[in-house]
């Protein structure tokens, strides 16, 4: 209105420039063509960057400029970002900084437009064309020349895929379901580990739980048991789960009691992982390792056992005969603190190692 055009003239400006799409969507945002604006008038209107299509911007060092007449009219400092467009050069940014340095002034900033994936001022707010005949415009061989593209390019997509297994929808167990608990003790904190089975015998889901209800390890472990459970459920693989896990370091950590086949953990994550590799048949990484007549690895325990069946007669904690002393040392064998003198030596109570004269 201050540069004289009437109220239907700045509506008739305004409605080309905010002009949208059948989606609602700014078309352009250019001023550039608008109907009754004057040229001598477009300069009034100039931004730091193009707008859509349109051409006009205010050049890079109309910014270095401008802060340098405001620099000695205030006590403070000023800063200021200076915009360059997408196909600014090295030279540009290097006139920027000699300008600014000649000129006295600090503060200043430089972007270059599309530097950034996402950006506060986005200059294109629809997609630009990209040569392509939308599919309806097509005729009828071009169709069938695009579907046998599209088709070669999913074969591809899922040959890169078969080199895993696919992801398919969740599987939720249904009904009751067979499980294994793993007692075990990690210092003074015990964990008792649940895996669950479906009717494939599979592993579909883990529950944990300690004796320290109401704490903080007691809502992380069954926050990580909830996503183990749903990974599973999802079909990933327990060894990949395990592989994971494994290896993680944090307390509480150590030496494992309460348990026949894990006898040390870094963490109760690494703790999970050797549960899991024990339920999938694979003994390669725990310290005892159970063995059958033939030498081969015992199953997984499929029904609930007593702790007599998992210590033999000799590794009895309490024997007959008074209370066995531990001397504080540690097995070469398994890291068990069940060492206790057997004559002149010592042996373990757990794995039955000893010192090398028993």
């Amino acid at each position: 209105k201050k540069l004289g055009y009437a109220e239907q003239e700045c509506t008739d400006i305004m409605d080309y420039i905010l002009r949208e799409d059948d989606n609602g969507m700014i078309l352009d945002g250019k001023i550039e063509g608008a109907p009754h604006l004057r040229e001598e008038d477009l300069p009034v209107f100039d931004t730091a960057n193009r707008c859509g299509t349109g051409e006009r911007y205010i050049h890079y060092l109309g910014h270095v400029r401008m802060v340098a007449a405001i620099t000695p009219l205030i006590s403070g400092a000023i800063s200021k970002t200076v915009n360059l467009p997408n196909e600014a050069t090295v030279e540009d940014f290097a006139n920027v900084v000699l300008t600014s340095w000649k000129l006295g002034i600090k503060g200043i900033t430089l972007y270059r437009d599309g530097s950034k994936f996402a950006q506060p001022l986005n200059l294109r707010l629809g997609d630009e064309d990209n040569g392509e005949t939308p599919l309806e415009d097509m005729p009828y061989h071009d169709l069938l020349n695009y579907a046998r593209d599209a088709r070669c390019k999913l074969a591809e997509c899922q040959d890169e895929l078969g080199r895993g297994d696919y992801i398919h929808a969740r599987m939720k167990p249904q009904g009751i379901r067979m499980g294994v608990t793993h007692p075990a003790q990690i210092e003074d904190v015990k964990v008792y580990i649940t895996v669950n089975r479906d009717q494939d015998n599979e592993i579909q889901e883990i529950f944990m739980t300690t004796d320290r209800e109401g704490t903080l390890i007691t809502g992380l472990l069954n926050s990580l048991s909830k996503t183990i459970s749903v990974m599973l459920q999802y079909g990933i693989k327990p060894t990949a789960i395990s592989k994971m896990l494994r290896g993680q370091k944090f307390e509480p950590y150590g030496f494992v009691q309460r348990h026949p086949y894990i006898k040390y953990c870094s963490s109760v994550s690494d703790l999970i992982s050797k549960v899991l590799d024990i339920e999938s048949g694979d003994y390669s990484r725990v310290q005892v390792r159970p063995k059958t007549e033939d030498g081969a690895s015992e199953p997984v325990f499929k029904r609930q056992i007593s702790m007599a069946e998992l210590i033999t007669k000799d590794a009895a904690d309490t024997p007959d005969v008074g209370e066995r002393l531990y001397d504080g040392s540690t097995c070469p064998n398994c890291s068990s603190t069940r060492m206790v003198l057997n004559g002149t030596c010592k042996v373990c109570l757990d794995c039955g190692e000893t010192t090398g004269c028993s």
